[in-house]
């Protein structure tokens, strides 16, 4: 970011000295934005308060950008133009410029700028949204409550192993959003341990929520999805069967082997007038259907369905 600051160990025991002061200046005090946050300092937010109290303490209360109430609290002290945020998840203090005029506060850091008006209320739209989970239960109640019915089907019809698909896309917006980067300790215990390491913590809570899912699920269906699945392990594919092909030629082929191998249908699902080429550099030898197609959807982005009787590959 522009013309951000950062201060040595000297200025950050001053700032801690200063923190044990009374502050007496026009700063302190609830102050909330105004207007629209999409170039916001602090990511594309709801809406955002800071409160600055007497005692050089203060507190921001958010959405982080992640739909989600996050509060930060640390030290402040004003040097100047700058106010000196010190907060306690942070390793470094970040140092931002300010103004007050007509009863306005104003943040920048050269390139951008927010403005706050003095309040005396919590923002409406930041107590709508979901309180941040401190427990491995109300992380996967939330994300389960956002989940449209094809993505849980989704998630609850993965086979275990498979779930590391989801380290990369839904783990990340896990591990920043539910704060495991930045020292959510309540979760982490839940999770295991507070020392856990936040890529092991969002694999915990993935398979939180599958289990919840897979236990709505009938057990009839999870059954045949589970045979279905078992049997893909046990079918072999040569990789000059498939290798170079286009993905209508490689799909074509499988659907084949798996009719040949057992009573089931495949599926696929191609985007009119697209022919994809999927290509496997470095497939020799002899892989089983099951890691064929999990090639397809980890290498190549293809959306893998287990349907009673039936799997189905789309683009």
């Amino acid at each position: 970011m522009k013309n951000t600051k950062y201060y040595s160990l000297p200025i950050i025991a001053l700032s801690l000295l200063f923190g044990c002061q009374k502050v007496d200046h026009e700063i302190v005090g609830k102050w909330q934005t105004v207007g629209p946050l999409s170039d916001s300092l602090f990511f594309d937010e709801v809406a955002c308060e800071l409160t600055f109290k007497e005692n050089g303490r203060f507190e921001k209360f958010s959405d982080g950008g992640m739909s989600i109430q996050t509060r930060q609290t640390g030290k402040y002290q004003i040097d100047g133009d700058n106010v000196i945020f010190d907060f306690s998840d942070h390793r470094e203090p970040w140092a931002i410029s300010f103004k007050i005029a007509d009863s306005r506060l104003s943040l920048s850091d050269g390139g951008q700028s927010l403005d706050f008006v003095r309040s005396d209320q919590t923002s409406e739209a930041l107590l709508a949204l979901p309180e941040m989970p401190s427990t491995l239960k109300e992380a996967t109640d939330l994300l389960i409550s956002e989940m449209s019915e094809d993505d849980k089907t989704f998630v609850a019809t993965r086979a275990q192993d498979d779930l590391i698909m989801f380290h990369m896309g839904w783990g990340m917006g896990i591990r920043n959003r539910f704060g495991l980067w930045a020292g959510n300790k309540k979760l982490l215990s839940s999770c295991g341990s507070r020392w856990m390491h936040p890529d092991s913590a969002s694999g915990v809570i993935i398979n939180s929520v599958w289990k919840e899912l897979r236990n709505d699920l009938d057990p009839s269906y999870l059954k045949d999805i589970e045979e279905i699945q078992a049997l893909a392990k046990t079918i072999p594919v040569h990789g000059p069967d498939i290798a170079g092909k286009t993905f209508k030629e490689i799909a074509d082929f499988l659907a084949q082997t798996a009719s040949d191998s057992f009573l089931v249908t495949f599926d696929i699902h191609q985007r009119e007038g697209h022919d994809t080429h999927v290509i496997f550099e470095t497939f020799e030898g002899e892989q089983t259907l099951a890691e064929i197609l999990s090639m397809l959807s980890f290498r190549f982005g293809f959306r893998l369905l287990y349907e009673p009787g039936k799997i189905v590959v789309s683009e």
